[in-house]
């Protein structure tokens, strides 16, 4: 079994940064931060318009039932629909990479595989699939020397990041050997149609390497949490490739 470069260990701290710049936010909710939000995304309704004639222009608009109806879910060749434990909301991904959760705590074995893949200890294993709701890894051999991540954590967050604070929680994450650079900011909507955000960075080491990375942020179908997934890819395409999976699957 191959072993993975730090990258996963900066992958778990992201989302802790995720987690707890969320919660400052949620608990001040007068701060400038949120004025400036609450301003940028303010709307003024149009005196003239009434309910019924809202109502009737969405009703008259061209096509607006076939493109609802249009989207639906798909799972990609070579990915599996897998449920993200303890929510309402399941991801696509690859169908040969192992997945753990929660419930793998308590089995030393698959504890110590995940410890070896991601180089780090059994106990460090144990403290992510505790704070996580999982972590899947690729654990095949390639060309590339180690294998590619991803990880979800769910946060009891309604709205989505925008630019300024998922740049600042991703530039947060830097330590004195690792810089990331962060890249596009985008907001997309899910094969349900579902508003959801996507930042892409490079992970950045000293050496000049670096591993491109991504958050995808959607909420789950009741809108009571907010799903933050970590990746981290071999290239920049396959970053896409696995951004473009989920954002479809769900």
């Amino acid at each position: 079994m191959k072993r993975l470069p730090r990258i996963a260990g900066i992958a778990t701290t992201a989302l802790t940064a995720v987690a707890l710049s969320l919660s400052m936010s949620a608990c001040t909710p007068n701060s400038d931060d949120a004025a400036d939000r609450n301003a940028d995304q303010a709307a003024t309704a149009d005196a003239g318009s009434t309910d019924s004639e809202d109502a009737a222009d969405t009703a008259d608009a061209p096509g607006a039932a076939d493109t609802e109806a249009a989207s639906e879910p798909t799972v990609p060749d070579g990915y599996t629909l897998t449920d993200v434990p303890d929510t309402d909301l399941a991801i696509a991904i690859p169908s040969d990479w192992t997945t753990l959760t929660g419930d793998d705590v308590a089995d030393p074995e698959r504890v110590a595989d995940m410890a070896t893949a991601l180089n780090t200890t059994e106990d460090d294993a144990r403290s992510r699939l505790e704070a996580l709701s999982l972590y899947s890894v690729d654990m095949d051999e390639d060309s590339s020397g180690y294998g590619e991540t991803l990880n979800v954590q769910m946060l009891a967050a309604s709205k989505l990041p925008n630019e300024d604070r998922l740049t600042e929680m991703i530039e947060e994450q830097s330590t004195a050997d690792v810089t990331l650079d962060a890249g596009e900011y985008s907001a997309t909507t899910t094969g349900s149609g579902t508003d959801a955000v996507t930042q892409v960075y490079d992970i950045v080491y000293a050496d000049g390497s670096s591993v491109p990375s991504a958050y995808v942020v959607l909420p789950t179908a009741d809108g009571s949490e907010t799903a933050y997934v970590a990746i981290n890819a071999t290239s920049a395409e396959r970053r896409q490739e696995l951004i473009d999976a989920i954002l479809a699957s769900v």
